[in-house]
């Protein structure tokens, strides 16, 4: 059971599907388990409008937006020195000028998954890139936002190796990993089908010792052909892993098509099982 009054903050980023744009798809799967979420996933890049109508839209109907932004253009990768050096301090005035604004209340994470991404500089500048990212928004006055920094589960592994070295001096609000149940769909990945608790273990551990919350920022798993129900078993006992374990805050579920199929509504138990954990009394 969840901690008496505790309740985990619960939602979904929805991909772009059958024409519609992932503020509608979001729409779409609220109508599908027929309530609204509490946790809406956004994912932003360099080039997009700082002025994101898309989040401030989803912090007025309720939601709290949980906003990636990835030193990314049109053009190329921006490198971690050249943010940390304050060569991007107009781009970063620019977001936490609308929060501000908009009063947006929202968990936002500077570049997510650092330790997979290439081409943008070293762990240290990772880090420095962090430190002045967080700065900059303290230094604006902005309230009603949190950071995050976002990992994979092998980041956590062996007491964090990797995770240490990209870790920011600076404050950090959430703890957040993101994690699969691959079962084999893609090369490179785990053949073996895992339990959510299993890999998120390590992140967790990670989150209690800094005494910070963990947001499980993406998650997801593929059907078993062979063995209907499967992935509504998975994401039960992904519900439940999370309420016993006191770190987790905030879920949000990978509504999409990305390196394979994370679709809830890939069957209708799945959709069933999700639909069950909205309307659990842990979530919110």
């Amino acid at each position: 059971m969840a901690a008496a009054g505790r309740q985990i903050l619960f939602g979904a980023y929805a991909g772009e599907r059958d024409g519609r744009d992932t503020e509608s798809s979001l729409y779409e799967l609220e109508r599908l388990v027929g309530r609204p979420l509490g946790l809406h996933r956004i994912f932003r890049g360099w080039s997009d409008p700082s002025f994101d109508t898309e989040a401030s839209r989803s912090a007025q109907f309720g939601r709290v937006p949980l906003v990636s932004w990835k030193p990314i253009t049109k053009t190329g990768k921006i490198p971690w020195a050249d943010i940390a050096a304050g060569k991007q301090d107009a781009k970063i005035a620019e977001v936490a000028g609308f929060l501000q604004m908009t009063g947006t209340h929202a968990i936002v994470c500077f570049h997510h998954e650092p330790e997979l991404a290439t081409g943008y500089g070293t762990p240290a500048e990772y880090a420095a890139a962090y430190d002045h990212w967080r700065g900059q928004f303290d230094r604006s006055g902005v309230t009603g936002v949190r950071h995050a920094v976002i990992c994979s589960p092998r980041a956590y592994r062996d007491h964090g190796a990797i995770a240490a070295q990209f870790w920011p001096s600076a404050p950090v609000d959430w703890v957040g990993v993101n994690a699969y149940n691959w079962f084999g769909c893609t090369s490179g990945q785990e053949t073996a089908w895992v339990p959510l608790g299993n890999s998120c273990r390590s992140a967790a551990t990670w989150a209690a010792y800094r005494e910070l919350p963990l947001v499980v920022a993406e998650w997801g798993s593929v059907e078993d052909p062979a063995r209907p129900g499967r992935k509504a078993a998975w994401i039960a006992q992904a519900l439940e892993w999370a309420k016993m374990t006191s770190v987790v805050q905030a879920m949000s579920y990978q509504h999409s098509l990305g390196s394979c199929p994370w679709w809830l509504d890939s069957s209708d138990s799945a959709l069933a099982a999700f639909r069950a954990a909205v309307e659990d009394p842990g979530t919110n």
